[in-house]
């Protein structure tokens, strides 16, 4: 009999095609694999090409077939087959393998009553199998499996469940099922899914993918209720429309609100890409109107040194993210940024030109407290190398024309060219540095404010730090550091009364806030200074792999003279500005916390804190919790917990709560059973949706059929609803 390979591959692909998605079982809780049938021989190093084959008779003639008969056995590599009799034609390649049949390979072990191959051609059928997966939870029978050819197979009345041996908690059954490899896609008749013994779900046919190729599909519905939108269904369908394009438009049916429309469409190419989401509804059976939000994110790149990068969007009405926003953050923004940036940058300079508005989100806000637009904005910053006596020189240089349907309006233009003489040596370094900031405005006629008027001054510093370092035996051996840091700025004091606020702010106070030459945000007010601030920074390291185990810093601003220049009437008086600790450490791989405190030297109290603790023993097991303090406006506890409760049940929880309005913002309790083969998870969620202080609270439902489907939400992903992200998504 000639060495010719087994061939189990198109059988394999068929089987692992007809499962679906690699599930993520709970090991401790399934059986152990499937072990090693000892009927069969051992398998060999996977990577040898060599067929043995074993038989107790064989039979051959030069125009008769080969027979092999008596327990025969045949090993290539980690591919093992075993059967009463073999007939192999050699003049057509024709194999006929029956009687007590088994095959098993790393990934598959099946069983049959007769198998019929042409080896030549990859095309053949095998009658009445019976598979289980070796690898992962799976198995099932059919009458007949036929191979076509290399690519394509058709399974006859199969039956599949993941669930392990004398479990059927969820069936799959389908009358044909057809796989081709070459297309990546796979089609089924007649398809019914049984939970429990009750029919699930049924379908005449269905289409589905047999790899990594996206293919165009309905996706897993979701269904919940809220007592906003009532009881709502997400059905998800995915177009693929073009390698570098797809949209997943899902129908989202409510039955307080009615039918939205829901489309993300993204698109990548080789020097773009972008998203582009729209949710429509044409009725609001609530409002009686239409409604609708739209967004463009969208970044093209321009020859090797220009980007062009927009992110636009509007709503029909202020009230939308109130209405259909899933957090607290969607539904209490006041601002909706519309922006297009045209940047470029190269070894010395970076240059952004930027339209910039915003939709206002938010009814309650008054016309005078609106953003300015910024139509447009050009901004330049630009370096050197270091040049003769060792100086460095910068430049700063922003245009931005101001609108506003109420305020006053105008043009602005900021210069700020800067040298410096950067001083470095081992643990050591200091900047001595010099700047000139000009800021000149043109503004409409407007009675507070004169048409014209600029601004100049100067701006001297002087930077420096010192790093110490030392080896630690705690911990196993530590490098801790300790750097002091002293910044001195001196700005004289201009009266800037006649300049209006564009955009200008404070920002929140962080230790690196220290170090700058200007305690304002925005261009149109210039602090004056004569004030040292000092920081000192400790660090442990792992020296191994530079792990930062622990960091901590502690900073504050002593002033030698008042500060005239403010965003109200008054001089700000005191000697010493707030006191800014700020400390982080990776405790372990799974515990990490970090803390930060502002404290207010004239109410001796703290004006501002934050407390974080992350705790992710194991993937099952997650506890977060974090606490928020601003004087007199904000102090919040936010605690998310995610904790086996029984070998199968395990809890999901959040909190978050208000201290200063002593009322609850958000809550979210969850309960989930998991086996090896399914999972049901339900939970409720109360939250507030608008800034009256209105809750609305949602019921969610996951049933997890484990290798075949997911429907619903998992409640996990509810924990993260308090988040928003922004920009275009690296990976389409």
């Amino acid at each position: 009999m000639p060495s010719t390979p087994l061939r189990p591959t198109w059988l394999l692909i068929a089987l692992l095609a007809a499962s679906g998605a690699r599930p993520a079982a709970v090991a401790e809780l399934c059986p152990a694999p499937t072990l090693p049938d000892p009927a069969l021989p051992a398998p060999r190093d996977p990577a040898d090409p060599r067929l043995s084959v074993d038989a107790a008779r064989s039979e051959s003639s030069t125009d008769s077939p080969t027979i092999l008969e008596g327990d025969v056995r045949a090993v290539q590599g980690a591919r093992t087959l075993r059967a009463d009799r073999i007939e192999y034609q050699r003049a057509s390649g024709a194999l006929r393998a029956e009687g007590g049949l088994r095959y098993r390979d790393d990934r598959v072990a099946l069983s049959g009553e007769r198998a019929e191959f042409e080896l030549g051609t990859d095309a053949g059928r095998f009658l009445a199998p019976v598979f289980e997966f070796v690898d992962r939870p799976g198995r099932g029978s059919a009458a007949e499996l036929r191979a076509l050819d290399a690519d394509r197979v058709v399974i006859e009345t199969v039956r599949f469940t993941g669930c392990p041996p004398g479990d059927e908690s969820w069936t799959l059954a389908a009358e044909q099922l057809r796989i081709d490899r070459a297309t990546g896609k796979g089609e089924a008749d007649d398809v019914l899914v049984r939970f429990k013994g009750v029919p699930l779900f049924y379908t005449p046919w269905l289409s589905f993918p047999v790899d990594d190729r996206r293919l165009t599909g309905f996706l897993p519905p979701q269904l919940s209720g809220s007592e906003r939108h009532g009881t709502e269904l997400r059905l998800p369908w995915y177009w693929n429309i073009a390698p570098e394009r797809d949209a997943t438009i899902a129908f989202r049916p409510m039955t307080k609100r009615g039918l939205m429309l829901e489309n993300e469409l993204r698109y990548l190419g080789q020097r773009h890409r972008g998203v582009v989401d729209l949710e429509v509804l044409s009725n609001d059976a609530v409002t009686g109107e239409p409604r609708a939000y739209g967004r463009v994110r969208h970044r093209s790149a321009f020859g090797a040194s220009w980007t062009l990068d927009l992110d636009l969007a509007a709503v029909s009405d202020p009230q939308y993210f109130e209405d259909f926003g899933s957090s607290l953050v969607a539904t209490t923004q006041a601002y909706l940024p519309r922006r297009i940036d045209l940047l470029s940058s190269g070894t010395h300079y970076a240059f952004r030109a930027r339209l910039l508005d915003y939709a206002i989100t938010d009814p309650t806000v008054a016309l005078a407290d609106e953003p300015y637009g910024k139509l447009p904005q050009l901004a330049l910053v630009a370096a050197t190398e270091r040049g003769q006596l060792g100086l460095a020189y910068d430049l700063g240089v922003e245009l931005t024309s101001f609108t506003h349907d109420l305020l006053v309006e105008g043009v602005r233009l900021d210069l700020k060219p800067r040298v410096s003489l950067p001083l470095r040596g081992p643990g050591w370094f200091a900047t001595p540095a010099l700047a000139w900031r000009h800021t000149s405005y043109a503004l409409s006629d407007d009675p507070l404010f004169p048409d014209a008027t600029d601004r100049a001054l100067p701006l001297a510093s002087f930077d420096a730090g010192l790093l110490f370092e030392r080896d630690l035996a705690w911990g196993g051996g530590m490098l801790q550091t300790l750097e002091p840091r002293l910044f001195y700025l001196y700005v004289p004091y201009r009266d800037q009364s006649d300049v209006p606020l564009f955009d200008t702010a404070i920002p929140d106070v962080h230790v690196h806030q220290l170090f700058r030459d200007n305690r304002f945000i925005g261009a149109d007010r210039q602090a004056d200074a004569n004030q040292l601030a000092a920081a000192l920074t400790s660090r442990l390291i792992e020296p191994g792999t530079g792990r930062v185990v622990l960091e901590a810093s502690l900073g504050q601003i002593s002033y030698f003279a008042d500060r005239r220049v403010t965003l109200g009437a008054a001089p700000e008086t005191l000697a010493r500005s707030e006191l800014i600790a700020e400390v982080a450490s990776d405790m372990t791989a799974d515990l990490s916390v970090s803390a930060a405190a502002v404290f207010d030297p004239e109410h001796l109290d703290t004006a501002r804190s934050n407390l974080a603790v992350r705790w992710r023993p194991s993937d099952r097991e997650r506890v977060d919790f974090s606490y928020r303090f601003r004087r007199g406006s904000v102090e919040q506890l936010d605690l998310a917990v995610v904790w086996p409760l029984a070998p199968r049940w395990r809890g999901i929880a959040r909190w978050n709560y208000s201290l200063l309005d002593e009322a609850t913002l958000e809550s979210l309790a969850g309960i989930e059973y998991e086996s090896c083969c399914w999972a049901l998870r339900i939970g409720t969620r109360r939250y507030v949706f608008n800034r009256t202080g209105e809750t609305d609270q949602t019921i969610f439902l996951q049933l997890e059929l484990k290798g075949l489907a997911r429907v619903g939400e998992p409640l996990e992903e509810l924990l993260e609803r308090g988040t928003s992200t922004y920009g275009i998504p690296e990976n389409l």
